[in-house]
C-alpha cells in the first residue's frame, strides 16, 4: 500500500512524460500537493493509521522532465508505537536517451521508540523502457530489492511496541 502510495507523484510524473511533446519552447512548471490518510492492517491484531502529506513540482523543458517532489507523515499503530517518514528527492526524465535518474531520499522511516531507521538514498539512473538500473551509488537496497514498505512499517510497528 505504502510502496504504490509513495510512486503517485512518480506515476503522475511518467504519465506527463510520455505525453510531452519534445520540442517545448519555454520551460514550464506545476505544482501540486497530496494527502493520503488510510488505515492498514498488518495482521495478528496490529494496525496503523497512515497519514502523509506531500508536494511536488514538475517543470518541462522540453527534451527533459524534472520532478522534486518531498513527501512526510507518520503512522501510528495500534500497539501505541510510531515510525515517522520523510521523503525528499529529485528525478529527471530524459526523454531523449529514455532514462530517469534519481537522488535524494527516496526513502526513509524510523521508529520513534527505538530510532531503528531504515533507509534509501544517493543517485540511480533507471531505464524508462525497461525499469532495469543503469547506475546506483549509494544506499538504494531497500526498494531495489523488492523490500515491502508496508511491512518493513508493520516490522518496525511490531518491534517498537
Amino acid at each position: 500500500m505504502v510502496k504504490r502510495l509513495l510512486a503517485v507523484p512518480a506515476a503522475a510524473a511518467m504519465v506527463i512524460a510520455l505525453a510531452v511533446p519534445v520540442a517545448a519552447a519555454q520551460p514550464s512548471m506545476s505544482t501540486d500537493s497530496l494527502v493520503i490518510q488510510d488505515t492498514v492492517d498488518c495482521g495478528g491484531g496490529l494496525t496503523f493509521d497512515l497519514h502523509l502529506e506531500g508536494r511536488y513540482a514538475i517543470t518541462d523543458f522540453g527534451g527533459a522532465l524534472k520532478v522534486i517532489a518531498g513527501v512526510a507523515g507518520s503512522a501510528s499503530g495500534s500497539n501505541g508505537a510510531v515510525v515517522r517518514f520523510e521523503h525528499h528527492w529529485t528525478e529527471t526524465y530524459d526523454l531523449v536517451a529514455g532514462t530517469v535518474t534519481a537522488t535524494g531520499t527516496g526513502y526513509n522511516s524510523w521508529a520513534v521508540a527505538t530510532g531503528v531507521q531504515a533507509r534509501d538514498h544517493g543517485r540511480v539512473v533507471v531505464d524508462l523502457a525497461d525499469g532495469t538500473f543503469i547506475f546506483a551509488a549509494g544506499a538504494f537496497e531497500l526498494l531495489s530489492s523488492g523490500v515491502d514498505p508496508v511491512a518493513l512499517t508493520c516490522q518496525m510497528l511490531d518491534e517498537a511496541a
